[in-house]
């Protein structure tokens, strides 16, 4: 087997955490887009002008306890999407070195399954407690923190509101705004409801999208720190008018798999695989 062709292997798995970002993020995007679209419905059932005070509060209740089982299924089906893409980054370097055992004779399948499955176990553990990062928060935590900030800010809504004396009616019509994502709020909200969510699905799909890459990244740094054929990961930014100023500066850089930097938050950039030596 050719060593160029790793980096056609490694671009397959790419490929795939392309996928399953976007499907991750359509869902996350489905799942807010179902809460606002039923407290919708549930609103233009109602009566506006015998509209009481109670409402408000059992509104806000009830889409306390539905964030909270979005948070539940998000940190679910988060944590799996990230095993998959680990899972596919080690098994496709394993592969590379059972094909080099094939091709020259050598016995040593069984230790490399061995060291990828340890590679793939540990990173998948330093991914999801957070001691991939610095700040050692884990996944769950950090997924917590923003629901705990959208209830908190739907008490926040309905205690300003009242405040401000608003009818009922329209302040039934702010928790609207707020949890739909469609939905545009300027300068008036900002005033009126300082501190709160202006996008209430974004921290949600940025942490997912930042996630997967960072899982993908670390997966493969941690990996080609065991294979000796990698010898650099040369950095390669995207070339728009969108890629950032830290993302220019280190385009076409070379690291050593350990010095590779991360991705930053919802970062599009991409390594390829310098390989000098032959089999």
């Amino acid at each position: 087997m050719a060593i160029d062709s790793f980096n056609g292997l490694m671009q397959d798995v790419e490929f795939k955490r392309n996928n399953l970002t976007n499907s991750t993020i359509k869902k996350i995007r489905k799942l807010y887009k179902n809460i606002a679209n039923d407290y919708m419905k549930r609103l233009g059932k109602v009566n506006k002008d015998s509209l009481e005070a109670r409402y408000l509060e059992d509104s806000v209740k009830y889409l306390q306890e539905e964030y909270e089982r979005l948070g539940k299924e998000f940190i679910k089906d988060l944590n799996k999407n990230i095993e998959i893409i680990i899972e596919e980054t080690t098994s496709t370097q394993l592969s590379f070195f059972e094909k080099i055992c094939d091709e020259y004779s050598v016995d040593l399948k069984p230790h490399f399954t061995q060291m990828f499955t340890k590679i793939h176990e540990d990173v998948l553990r330093e991914v999801i407690t957070g001691e991939m990062y610095k700040d050692k928060i884990k996944l769950s935590n950090r997924i917590w923190n923003d629901i705990n900030k959208t209830k908190s800010d739907l008490e926040y809504i309905l205690s300003e509101g009242l405040a401000k004396k608003k009818s009922v009616y329209n302040l039934a019509k702010d928790l609207e705004k707020y949890v739909n994502p469609k939905s545009a709020k300027g300068y008036d909200w900002s005033n009126i409801y300082p501190g709160t969510k202006k996008k209430i699905d974004f921290n949600a799909y940025r942490l997912a999208s930042t996630y997967i890459n960072h899982a993908y990244q670390y997966a493969a740094k941690k990996s080609c720190i065991k294979n000796p054929y990698v010898t650099k990961m040369k950095w390669m930014s995207s070339h728009d008018n969108r890629v950032c100023p830290l993302c220019a500066e280190r385009d076409g850089k070379e690291y050593t798999p350990p010095e590779l930097p991360m991705d930053h938050p919802l970062g599009r950039c991409t390594f390829i695989y310098v390989i000098p030596k032959s089999l």
